[in-house]
């Protein structure tokens, strides 16, 4: 569950049962998993989740 303070219609929001889980487990899977993000969010969907720091790493070449 992931509760946001400004959720659609402006108020607090509770997401408990997502329509989809979007994950990368390695770093190839990582910008194919933020595109199917952006593909959702630009339908309307609604994101709820988190990025892990270490994402860095498979976006940043000079930290590859």
């Amino acid at each position: 569950m992931i509760l946001v303070e400004h959720g659609p219609g402006g108020g607090p929001a509770l997401f408990a049962a997502p329509r989809m889980v979007i994950a990368a487990w390695t770093r190839a899977e990582v910008r194919p998993a933020l595109a199917k993000a952006e593909a959702a969010r630009a339908a309307g969907a609604w994101l709820a989740g988190y990025v892990a720091y270490e994402v860095g790493y498979a976006l940043e070449p000079r930290l590859a």
